[in-house]
């Protein structure tokens, strides 16, 4: 019976020591748009199941300032500028808030983000969230004068264009790619946000679409895929610095102390100063374009007929006066040859 107990004993021990829930520790950082680190922000840290449900965190999981604490459902802080470390269960979620800025603009948005093994990642309302490995940087951008405007896509006619799809990044005034995570797009449809935030990508609609929270910089709009039916703008008029994916921007602003200080307009582009509004124009694709490829493969067809003539010619297959030199000369030894045969022959 004693071993029977010690079998048993050994077993369940062994059972709970493997399917123990791994700890990963993971840091929670505070970061302006140049990610440098700021203080002063106090966040609230809720622990929930993906239905929103509190859980208590159990027993010398969480490390907040070197003091562990047990028990936890939630965890609150004000940032110094060093990052918040977490020793949490493996599958464990964070709902996080903020409930004081200091000086930098809020950020109304509920972030949830899981542990995974050896990492963190965000999952809900990740706008202002860059992850990498077991780092979650929250981005709080500076209390500044920002710009807004109105974009329409257009036809010849002026009638709005959907289905268009239009990049946007911006640099500052030292060239350097600036974050776009604070900015939204309304009247827009697939609006992505890179996972580095510095490029946003969206389609247009039937309506205006208007573009908010523009802070000072110099903005780049590239289309990279037409309407169907439409030409595509295409140019190589621009910096290598200035291209996106090879391309050159259709449209380029400037923003500064919170208005739109410039634009580059051209034949499609026009900008309206009272209406702030700025609008890019798309032509159609003409039955002509439509046959061009078709016709563009004739003169090539064409040209290699011609290239082989031109061979044929260079070697042909005729007697020219050199091959009928040859032929003759042949016929005459032949001849001799033959001649000579005959009095060889005579002769016995």
């Amino acid at each position: 019976m004693k071993k029977l107990f010690k079998t048993i004993f050994v077993f369940v021990t062994a059972f709970l020591f493997t399917n123990k829930v791994k700890a990963v520790q993971v840091e929670i950082n505070k970061v302006d748009e140049n990610l440098n680190p700021i203080s002063g922000v106090t966040i609230e840290i809720d622990y929930v199941d993906y239905d929103g449900k509190a859980q208590t965190v159990e027993t010398n999981y969480i490390i907040s300032n070197n003091t562990r604490k047990t028990d936890i459902s939630q965890t609150t802080s004000t940032t110094d500028g060093s990052p918040i470390i977490l020793d949490l269960p493996q599958g464990t979620i964070l709902s996080i808030k903020e409930t004081n800025a200091n000086g930098y603009k809020i950020i109304t948005d509920q972030m949830r983000l899981e542990v995974e093994e050896n990492s963190i990642r965000c999952f809900d309302k990740c706008n202002h969230v860059i992850s990498s490995n077991n780092q979650a940087f929250i981005i709080n951008h500076a209390n500044v004068e920002t710009a807004s405007m109105f974009l329409r896509k257009t036809d010849e006619n002026l009638e709005n264009l959907s289905g268009t799809t239009l990049v946007m990044k911006a640099t500052n005034d030292s060239g350097n790619d600036m974050l776009l995570d604070d900015i939204t797009i309304s009247n827009a449809t697939r609006i992505i946000l890179s996972n580095d935030k510095k490029v946003i990508t969206w389609k247009t609609t039937d309506n205006n679409s208007k573009i908010n929270n523009l802070t000072e910089g110099t903005y780049y709009i590239y289309e990279t895929e037409a309407t169907e039916g439409y030409q595509k703008y295409q140019s190589e008029e621009c910096s290598v610095s200035e291209k996106y994916s090879n391309e050159c921007p259709i449209a380029k602003f400037t923003v500064k102390d919170g208005k739109i200080t410039s634009v580059n307009s051209h034949e499609l582009v026009t900008w309206d100063t009272s209406e702030e509004l700025l609008s890019i124009k798309n032509l159609k694709i003409s039955s002509q374009q439509q046959n061009q490829p078709e016709q563009q493969n004739q003169p090539e067809e064409q040209t290699q007929q011609t290239n082989t003539e031109q061979k044929i010619v260079e070697n042909p297959k005729t007697l020219d006066g050199n091959n009928t030199t040859y032929i003759v000369l042949g016929i005459i030894a032949l001849v001799g040859i033959i001649g000579l045969g005959t009095k060889f022959v005579k002769s016995k």
